[in-house]
């Protein structure tokens, strides 16, 4: 090796500062474009919370949650999640003043484990659908330690 100090190539690119500050900009500006496509294009939810009854049918056997459609239009793309950690979609549509009732053995986990009604408490459900309009509507309900609805 020898002592030369090593030259830079004159060919080779270089970033000058107004390029810093364009890529920087852009870097920036990137995540508010990307936000603002996605706020455009997703469907609008509805702020007025979906009107639904649940009861729990604990003389049935398994005992059965009990939907009850109180809203003013069909519901398509049900969600129901028990305690947040068991899950059942229900893909039919739900018509206006009719009830669903679906057996708690039929939630399961994300891992594929059914609701044990004998080992798991009823604390809250949530209840997710998909109004005629397209908006999509939740509602929280939340039970009393022994309270029977």
């Amino acid at each position: 090796m020898t002592d030369e100090v090593a030259q830079s190539r004159p060919d080779s690119p270089r970033l000058t500062s107004r390029g810093l500050t364009l890529l920087l900009v852009g870097l920036a500006t990137l995540p508010i474009v990307i936000v603002g496509i996605l706020y455009v294009t997703l469907p609008a939810t509805s702020s007025k919370p979906l009107a639904v009854d649940v009861k729990i049918d604990r003389d049935a056997n398994p005992p059965a949650l009990v939907i009850h459609n109180q809203d003013d239009c069909d519901w398509s793309n049900l969600s129901v999640s028990i305690n947040g950690a068991f899950y059942h979609y229900y893909k039919h549509a739900l018509p206006q003043g009719k009830e669903l009732s679906l057996p708690v053995t039929a939630f399961l986990r994300r891992s594929g484990l059914p609701f044990d009604p004998a080992a798991v408490e009823i604390n809250d459900v949530n209840v997710a659908a998909r109004r005629v309009s397209g908006h999509r509507a939740t509602r929280d309900i939340s039970f009393e330690q022994g309270q029977d609805p």
